[in-house]
This record gives C-alpha cells, sequence and structure tokens, in this order.
C-alpha cells in the first residue's frame, strides 16, 4: 500500500506541473496573444497525460488507454518548432502554429487508435529531439543567453524522456526527466528584459515587440493628425482674430452710443437688457478670440518683479466674485518672482473663474502658497462639484470642455504659460468634494528676454 501511494505520488508531480505550467502558459497567451507560448502550452497539456495510464497502474486499476506514448510527441514537436522559428527568426508564426496543431491532433488519433507502431512513434521523437538539439547548442554558442541554456537542458530532458519510454525500461527516469524539462521550460519562459536578435528569447518576444511598435505607431501618427490640426486651427486663429476684433470693436462702440444717446435705451428695460446682452456676448467673442491668439502665438515673456500676493491679488481684481462664494487668500508676499505678469495672472483669472464655475450652489475657494525645494508652489482648492477621471485627462486638451459657453481654451492656454515659465501644474479632484489645481514656480528662474 505504501509503495503504491509512494509511485502514485511520484508519477503525478509531472502529471500536475505539466497541468499547470501549460495553464500559465495560456494565460500569458491571452495577455500578449503570442501563438508561440499557445504551441508550448497544448504540448505540455497532452504530455501530462502521457502519465495518466502508469499513474493508473500505480493505483492498481486498469488504465482505458495502456499505451500513452504518442502523447509526448507534441512536446517534441514544439520544441522542434520553437527552435527552427529562433533559427530562421520567423515573424509570422501562422504557417508554424498549423503545422504543430496537425502535429498534435494526429498524435492524439493515434493515442486514442492505441496505434503501436513503435518505431514510427520512435523515429519521429529522435527526428524532432535530434533536430532541436544541434540549433539551440549553435544557438547557446552564439548568444550565451541564459534562455537559451534552459531551453537547451529542457530540450534534451524531453528527449532522454520520450525515448526511455519508447524503450519501456524504466519510469521513474522519465517522470525525473519531464520534472527538469518543465523547470528549465519555466525558466525559459520567465520573460527577458533585453532581446539579443541572435538568441532564444528573441522569437518569444518578438510578436510582443512588434505589436508594441504597431500600437506606438498608431499613437503617433493620431498625435501627429492631432498637432496638424491645432496647427492649422492656430494659423486660421490668428487671421480670424485680428479680422474680427475690428467689426467686434465697431458693435462695442455702437452699443455705447446707444447706451448713452438713445432716450428709448434709457427709457425702455428691454431694450437696456437687449444692449446688455449685445455686450456679454462681445466680451465672449473676444475671451475666445484672446484665447484661440494666445494659444496659437510663439510665447514671448516680458518678465518683471513680483511676488504671490500680488500676483493672486491683481487675478482676483480682475474677477467678480458671485456673493455665495466666499474666497480665503493665503498667499504670502515672500519669496520674489520674476515672471510675465500679465499671463501669470491670466493663468491664474483662468483657474480662479474654472473653480468660480464649479460652484454654482456657493462655495469656498482657498488660494495658498508655500515654498518647495526651490519652488513656490500656489493652491487654489475649491468645494465644487470635483470631476471624474476622465474628465481630468482630458482637461488641458485644447477644445474640451465641459461648460455649455466657450471653446475650451482657457486651461490650455495657462498650461503654456505655466510650461513657459519651466513651471508645473497638475490637478487633484474628487468627485463632489471639490478640485485643487497646483501651480509651481521655480523661485531662482531667469526667463530669457
Amino acid at each position: 500500500m505504501y509503495q503504491q501511494l509512494k509511485d502514485s505520488l511520484f508519477l503525478f508531480v509531472p502529471f500536475l506541473a505539466s497541468l499547470i505550467l501549460s495553464l500559465v502558459l495560456t494565460y500569458l497567451y491571452f495577455k500578449d496573444k503570442n501563438k508561440r507560448k499557445l504551441v508550448f502550452a497544448f504540448g505540455l497539456f497532452i504530455s501530462a497525460f502521457g502519465f495518466y495510464a502508469p499513474l493508473i497502474e500505480s493505483l492498481g486499476r486498469t488504465p482505458v488507454f495502456p499505451s500513452g506514448e504518442w502523447l509526448f510527441i507534441p512536446m517534441a514537436l514544439a520544441v522542434a518548432i520553437a527552435a527552427l522559428s529562433s533559427l530562421f527568426k520567423v515573424n509570422n508564426f501562422q504557417i508554424p502554429f498549423i503545422v504543430f496543431m496537425i502535429g498534435a491532433v494526429l498524435s492524439l488519433a493515434a493515442f486514442f487508435a492505441q496505434f503501436s507502431f513503435a518505431p514510427l512513434r520512435l523515429g519521429l521523437m529522435v527526428f524532432f529531439m535530434g533536430t532541436a538539439v544541434p540549433i539551440m547548442v549553435y544557438i547557446f554558442a552564439k548568444s550565451r543567453g541564459s534562455a537559451d541554456l534552459h531551453f537547451l537542458i529542457a530540450t534534451l530532458c524531453f528527449l532522454f524522456e520520450g525515448v526511455v519510454i519508447d524503450l519501456g525500461t524504466s519510469v521513474d527516469i522519465p517522470v525525473m526527466l519531464a520534472i527538469f524539462g518543465l523547470v528549465f521550460i519555466a525558466f525559459m519562459f520567465n520573460g527577458p528584459q533585453t532581446v539579443n536578435p541572435s538568441s532564444l528569447p528573441s522569437f518569444i518576444l518578438l510578436e510582443k515587440k512588434l505589436e508594441e511598435a504597431n500600437k506606438n505607431l498608431e499613437e503617433m501618427e493620431a498625435k501627429l493628425l492631432k498637432a496638424e490640426r491645432l496647427a492649422a486651427i492656430g494659423e486660421l486663429a490668428g487671421i480670424i482674430g485680428h479680422d474680427l476684433r475690428n467689426p467686434l470693436q465697431g458693435i462695442r462702440s455702437a452699443t455705447y452710443y446707444l447706451k448713452t444717446h438713445n432716450g428709448i435705451a434709457k427709457d425702455d428695460p428691454v431694450c437696456k437688457e437687449m444692449l446688455d446682452e449685445i455686450d456679454n456676448c462681445i466680451r465672449r467673442s473676444d475671451k475666445i478670440i484672446n484665447d484661440l491668439i494666445d494659444y496659437s502665438q510663439v510665447i514671448t515673456l516680458h518678465p518683471s518683479l513680483t511676488d504671490p500676493k500680488t500676483l493672486t491679488t491683481m487675478s482676483l481684481n480682475q474677477i467678480a466674485v458671485p456673493a455665495n462664494i466666499e474666497i480665503v487668500n493665503k498667499t504670502t508676499d515672500k519669496p520674489v518672482l520674476e515672471v510675465d505678469v500679465l499671463k501669470i495672472e491670466h493663468a491664474f483669472v483662468a483657474i480662479i473663474k474654472n473653480a468660480l464655475d464649479a460652484m454654482p450652489e456657493g462655495g469656498k475657494l482657498t488660494i495658498k502658497t508655500r515654498t518647495s525645494h526651490n519652488f513656490v508652489v500656489f493652491s487654489f482648492q475649491d468645494t465644487g462639484l470635483g470631476m471624474n477621471q476622465e474628465t481630468l485627462s482630458k482637461l488641458f486638451t485644447p477644445m474640451f470642455t465641459t461648460k455649455a459657453k466657450g471653446m475650451g481654451f482657457g486651461l490650455a492656454v495657462c498650461k503654456r504659460f505655466v510650461e513657459a515659465h519651466s513651471g508645473k501644474i497638475a490637478v487633484e479632484s474628487t468627485p463632489n468634494q471639490g478640485t485643487k489645481i497646483i501651480v509651481a514656480f521655480p523661485i531662482n528662474y531667469q526667463p530669457e528676454r
């Protein structure tokens, strides 16, 4: 009884290890779609049941299929195909995969039919493994890679495992060889970080690298198209912006004249409301034109000395703050900064207006400064609606906006102005818990004049 239990456990180890490793390789296949891993997964899965008959016999039972030697052929074929594909640097693995599947199906058919032509089986085993071994020796001698050495050792283990089983001399030796072969196959698939073109890991990683390269190329093409589109928009914005300013100024002047010289405008509240609406539309149009021009043109800085308190105070003075919103300005008058005051005020106005818009029911905006690692850091913390991750990821993208009005250039321009000063801008936000925008400028930064 003890001997039976010992033998069954001994035979169960390679059976279980082969199944586990085949499942791991199948999982890895679904991650990177590398059919080479799938070939080894199938080969290992099928070869695991080669120990079915001796395992059942060790338990004192009679197996349904007493001869399972044909089940080791797919693994030998997988090794040979892997070696040949590495030698000839096969990029498209579709044909080798089909060849393997045909070989695996034929081996399974021979197993279920209990085809007992041992010389053919032994010849195939020796041919496949005999093909793989010299190739693996050549590749290892050329690359000196550890993965090549692991695969060579695994190849030799599977070769002698199949030969010993076919000769029928022992069960213990094939079991040990199978365990060693599985260990070294696992080592081989322990993804190397670099790829030597003459090394076996290249056949493991080649498809994945090609897929990553294709994906990166598609992303670069998309970015290039977007950059070209934005460049065209910028050029068009500059032309249209300058041409539109003159008629807008004319409309503004005409509106002012009607307000101040026309008795109807003074006496008729509806007429006055309409004229005020025209003024608002002119202001919004003018802002859109300014944003387009600011985003499209090359930034030229006109630096002057200032301090954090002055910057935030001057920015707040340009904004009509709603009565239901509290502004807490905790900025300091140190350290001294050398920046383009108008551009940074423009950026801060955009940030503050966004914060106010995010608090339609009222709230609190807290503005603070601190110094950190030779940077002065401004933080704008509101108690508004907050943003989800999707909105955050697009926040500084030109023409992206969640508002009913506007073109979505405000924060994009803000980011350009901050980065023109070698500064950094970041956003932290949680839906329904407010947003915090952090802007940092180097204290000793000296803009080019």
